[in-house]
């Protein structure tokens, strides 16, 4: 995690059991908050900054030597309360382009 104090978002990538093995090998997650990339992404939990109000978040993966890739992407909506940890958790599908599934307690979906 992090040493964050305040409104943060940690937001878990997981892939698909099965295939885990490969995306943790040879891919790594995006995600886009609020239209911006972050940086440092991992598989597993991340802790990002952001303040409290609406925010938007989308999860992608790309392979390692891919720079502008973003694929499966899956996207919602969430409200962050101030001084509030918001947990996400970015769920890659089980089929090779499903869509990354968001979801926690704050996610709204935006289809």
């Amino acid at each position: 995690m992090s040493d964050i104090v305040g409104t943060q978002l940690v937001v878990t990538a997981r892939a698909w059991i099965v295939a885990a093995w490969y995306h943790h090998l040879l891919t790594r997650p995006v995600i886009l908050l609020d239209d911006v990339e972050q940086t440092g992404t991992h598989w597993g939990s991340n802790a990002l900054p952001l303040g409290p109000g609406p925010h938007r978040i989308a999860a992608s993966f790309r392979y390692k030597w891919q720079r502008t890739a973003r694929l499966c992407e899956g996207r919602t909506e969430f409200t962050a309360e101030d001084g509030v940890t918001t947990v996400l958790r970015a769920q890659l599908g089980v089929r090779n382009t499903a869509p990354f599934r968001i979801t926690g307690p704050a996610a709204r979906s935006s289809d």
